[in-house]
């Protein structure tokens, strides 16, 4: 689980398999073992995200690069 801070007690990130299937869904969870900490889902997000790992990686690396290039060009 994600853990509180002084102002929010229940965080949550954006679950990144819900992500690149277009669904916009959010979890209290992330993997402590990655070191990105991705949000997952607890089923079936976090066993898809850990047998199709590459394919994820890929989608996520080309997401933060197209957020950078549109933080520098605008």
């Amino acid at each position: 689980m994600i853990p509180p801070t002084p102002m929010k007690q229940n965080l949550q990130k954006r679950c990144v398999v819900c992500t690149h299937n277009k669904r916009r869904k959010e979890s209290r969870y992330q993997c402590r073992d990655c070191p990105e900490r991705p949000g997952l889902c607890a089923a079936p997000c976090f066993q898809i995200f850990h047998t199709q790992a590459s394919e994820l990686y890929f989608f996520l690396s080309s997401l933060i690069l197209e957020t950078f290039l549109f933080m520098i060009l605008f």
